[in-house]
């Protein structure tokens, strides 16, 4: 399955490095960046990975040591990246 990234998925990816970048610097905020698109990857091959979501028919990522999670919908033929969001934020 592929991966397809909603504009504000993406426009939480950003955020959140920009946020991290601020703190710790440039280099933690591509880790960050990194861990959390190797997790996403991970979904082409196992999509089912994550839990069920809070919101019906998505599913939640959630990456080791990292306060964020991923809010996902598993279509025909492909996966959908919704959100990023931290683990104490708000659903929208």
């Amino acid at each position: 399955m592929r991966l397809r990234w909603t504009e504000p998925a993406y426009l939480d990816l950003q955020i959140i490095c920009d946020f991290v970048a601020d703190r710790d610097g440039e280099e933690a905020a591509r880790r960050i960046a990194l861990k959390i698109c190797d997790g996403l990857a991970s979904l082409a091959d196992f999509p089912r990975k994550g839990r069920p979501g809070r919101t019906a028919g998505t599913r939640e990522l959630v990456f080791k040591d990292l306060p964020w999670l991923a809010v996902y919908r598993i279509c025909e033929d492909r996966i959908e990246i919704n959100r990023i969001l931290h683990g104490a934020q708000r659903f929208p």
